[in-house]
């Protein structure tokens, strides 16, 4: 697996939660506190629905956040002796890939595989349970 594999995959999936969030946040039923998922919308939507619906706003949120990305997903990219080459490439390559995306190829380029899935899930439960314990 490239090191570009891992570095587009952990923006393809926080790219994919965010699409999630943000379903959340607009749905009607959230707002009202509906308990039956089928009074919300956010439930009737396939996930693919959800990414491309709200593509422009997760794409900009994913450009936004790339710096704050790159610092949470680097200790599993591989890396030269020179950290601000790596992540000033690192960057380039998130901004031209966030650039050239679209919902669809998003969701069906099949960043996000099993072969990286286990990675990425470990990084992240890492980075929670650090944050839980600095709270």
């Amino acid at each position: 697996m490239f090191c570009s594999d891992l570095w587009l995959a952990f923006i393809s999936n926080r790219m994919i939660d965010e699409s999630i969030r943000i379903a959340r946040r607009d749905c009607p039923g959230h707002k009202k506190n509906f308990n039956s998922a089928l009074l919300h919308q956010c439930q009737q939507f396939s996930l693919h629905e959800k990414l491309s619906i709200k593509f422009n706003e997760v794409r900009n949120t994913a450009l936004r956040q790339l710096d704050a990305y790159y610092d949470e997903c680097k200790e599993r990219l591989p890396s030269s002796d020179n950290p601000e080459n790596d992540k000033a490439e690192s960057l380039a390559l998130g901004r031209q890939f966030l650039f050239s995306a679209t919902a669809d190829s998003i969701y069906f380029g099949r960043y996000v595989c099993e072969a990286n899935d286990e990675i990425l899930k470990k990084r992240i439960t890492r980075k929670r349970k650090a944050n839980e314990i600095a709270d």
